[in-house]
């Protein structure tokens, strides 16, 4: 039955963060996100900063040299454990400021 599966990767990921304190990887990372869903273990999204791209054309064009660009924004998830909620703010807060990024906002002139 489904509640026992859950039972068994919460125990798997018990298992994990028994010798970690958090794990950090990208927001999609090898299925983690659907895990961290799945078994109500923390995860917190990062603030790592922006990337300048330039746009493209919407009808497959070329891209036009030197033409209009934009910021994508970019992050990183922190993972925790089950009910280590607080830990796993207190670790991604103290990235997110030694980045620097988490009062950045895009240039949108």
């Amino acid at each position: 039955n489904m509640e026992r599966l859950r039972r068994v990767v919460m125990q798997a990921m018990d298992d994990i963060f028994s010798d970690v304190d958090v794990i950090v990887g990208p927001n999609y990372a090898q299925g983690m996100l659907l895990i961290t869903n799945y078994t109500g273990s923390p995860q917190a999204i990062i603030r790592a900063g922006f990337e300048e791209r330039e746009s493209a054309p919407l009808n497959g064009q070329a891209r036009i040299e030197g033409g209009s660009k934009y910021s994508l924004p970019r992050g990183f998830s922190v993972f925790g454990g089950l009910y280590k909620d607080s830990a796993t703010i207190r670790v991604a807060k103290a990235i997110e400021q030694a980045l620097g990024a988490a009062n950045a906002r895009p240039n949108i002139s």
